[in-house]
């Protein structure tokens, strides 16, 4: 029979071992993935959790992740007889199955969290009052699935490919052409690279980029002018305004294009101002649902929304009857005979509807 890792096991490096021989360990508990809600800890069915298996699905991630990843992953089943029996247990391995998510879904560093909360355990030390707020507000990972769709577009934009996003790349492929034949361009650049040395701004590979947009627009908005660097911040990023860039590589002009990108909290699309945007054509809509998906929506509109309101304030109306239900001192059947019809349902309804009603989720 193959060994599987558990509490018993006395050496670090033994617990390392056997986890790496066995596929299907079944340590800690699993975190269910949600839409919305408070997240469900499920102890008494605890999933399978294997190095070797969650160590080969970091392979292959893009942005150079995964390494520092299953490093960590191997001193979680490391130190499994530390968190076996933890008070927060549970969220302890929820922080392990983020690892597990591409980086651009995560809304904190769980590198940084899973080395801190690990070097805490494996000291003895115990977990302060806010590291375990932290644990708990942090939401259940997104399901493999999502997390797969995920992947693969991340490896598709490291490349700066987004062709099954973007349709109608004539426009850009006329733009590009127009912008890096033009003299006054050129002209310009020159001059800027007369009045500073440039190469004091270029990242590892030959790249200086504009200051970023954010999200709703917020920026920190400074004309700053004391030191050189400032200077140059300030005549690059209105150069790229000018000229519609998101930078420079070397001495090629890089022209923005329309974007998609999911981020933690929603996927934000980008599309630069000298486009001449059609909505229907431009974008590959059904593709764009299908990454925005990854997040976890569940299907929304009128119909369905007032469905789920209505059995929102049938679940409510079921909680107080049974409230009362209980005051009068009914159990069981008579209980259940009492809500139904105080709920207004056929007598012969089967009670599993109550049951089901209750474990609904909260809209």
């Amino acid at each position: 029979m193959k060994r599987t890792l558990q509490s018993k096991h006395r050496g670090s490096n033994e617990g390392v071992r056997a986890a790496s021989k066995d596929k299907s360990s079944r340590t800690g508990y699993r975190v269910r993935a949600k839409t919305s809600g408070a997240k469900i800890v499920d102890k008494s069915r605890p999933a399978p959790r294997g190095l070797e298996l969650d160590t080969k699905r970091l392979e292959g991630r893009a942005f150079n992740r995964g390494k520092l990843e299953g490093e960590l992953l191997a001193r979680f089943f490391a130190e499994s007889r530390l968190i076996s029996g933890h008070p927060d247990e549970p969220l302890v391995w929820q922080v392990y199955e983020w690892l597990l998510v591409p980086f651009s879904l995560w809304p904190v560093d769980f590198v940084g969290l899973a080395r801190h909360l690990l070097d805490a355990l494996s000291a003895g030390r115990k977990l302060d009052a806010e590291l375990r707020t932290l644990l708990r507000v942090i939401d259940a990972p997104p399901a493999k699935e999502a997390g797969e769709v995920m992947a693969a577009f991340e490896r598709q934009i490291e490349t700066g490919e987004y062709e099954n996003l973007v349709k109608c790349l004539e426009k850009f492929n006329e733009h590009e052409a127009r912008v890096r034949s033009d003299r006054a361009l050129a002209s310009e650049w020159r001059e800027i690279k007369e009045r500073f040395d440039v190469d004091e701004y270029r990242n590892p590979k030959g790249i200086i980029r504009r200051a970023f947009s954010k999200e709703r627009n917020f920026r920190d908005l400074r004309f700053e002018w004391s030191e050189k660097k400032q200077r140059f911040r300030q005549v690059f990023d209105a150069f790229c305004h000018r000229w519609n860039l998101y930078g420079m590589e070397r001495d090629k002009p890089l022209i923005m294009k329309i974007t998609v990108n999911p981020t933690p909290h929603g996927t934000m699309i980008f599309i630069p101002r000298c486009w001449s945007f059609d909505g229907r054509r431009d974008l590959a809509w059904k593709e764009i649902s299908r990454l925005h998906k990854a997040h976890g929506a569940t299907r929304q509109g009128p119909k369905l929304s007032a469905a789920r309101q209505e059995k929102q304030r049938e679940k409510d109306a079921a909680k107080h009857w049974t409230a009362l239900a209980k005051s009068f001192g009914l159990r069981g059947d008579e209980r259940e005979a009492f809500v139904l019809k105080k709920l207004g349902k056929d007598p012969r309804t089967d009670r599993s509807y109550l049951r089901r009603l209750r474990d609904q989720k909260n809209t």
